[in-house]
């Protein structure tokens, strides 16, 4: 028998994340979890203690390249389409997700062609799985979906796309600190 679960939640913070799942009855050891919330990802997957999954998704921002632990600054009412017209300013790095999955007790396996999945396996399962490095197993983003301040389509390419957002602000795992992203390396 299949038993999926799916929580749709509008105010899941840092907060609430562990309550919400346990009224679900997401406790303990689960299959998979995929977190896709465009914006405070990595903050709500570093606070999840109520579950274990086997297998996580989550979605990176490509943009913020391979090699800099970077997320967007936790934001209890973030919302990708209010924060920036172009909706590039959003997530955290596949680094910062590789940096969390490690502490949380996961290997890295690889991200999706498009550039916009990671995949992570629980440490004691990830065996007859290839572990990647962020570098190895980065992928850029092929979606061409930003915005113009008019809400049109600009399709711009990815190197095209850090100019856009690089006066706001990015947190920066490694030093603890919050920066420009144009100040950041990435």
């Amino acid at each position: 028998m299949l038993d999926i679960k799916i929580l749709f939640a509008f105010h899941l913070l840092r907060d609430n994340v562990n309550d919400l799942l346990r009224q679900e009855g997401a406790i303990g050891e689960i299959d998979l979890f995929s977190l896709d919330m465009d914006g405070n990802d990595y903050w709500i997957w570093k606070q999840i203690k109520c579950i274990k999954p086997r297998i996580v998704i989550c979605e990176y921002n490509s943009i913020f390249g391979s090699k800099r632990q970077v997320t967007v600054p936790y934001k209890e009412d973030f919302y990708r389409k209010k924060e920036h017209y172009s909706e590039m300013y959003f997530g955290a790095s596949l680094a910062a997700f590789c940096e969390l999955a490690e502490k949380k007790g996961y290997d890295f396996i690889g991200t999706t062609r498009a550039g916009v999945n990671a995949y992570f396996v629980r440490k004691d399962l990830s065996e007859p799985f290839k572990k990647y490095t962020s570098e190895e197993g980065y992928n850029e983003s092929a979606n061409r979906d930003s915005k113009s301040k008019d809400g049109k389509l600009m399709f711009l390419r990815h190197f095209e796309r850090l100019e856009v957002i690089e006066d706001f602000p990015i947190y920066d795992i490694e030093s603890e600190q919050v920066v420009k992203i144009k100040d950041s390396n990435i």
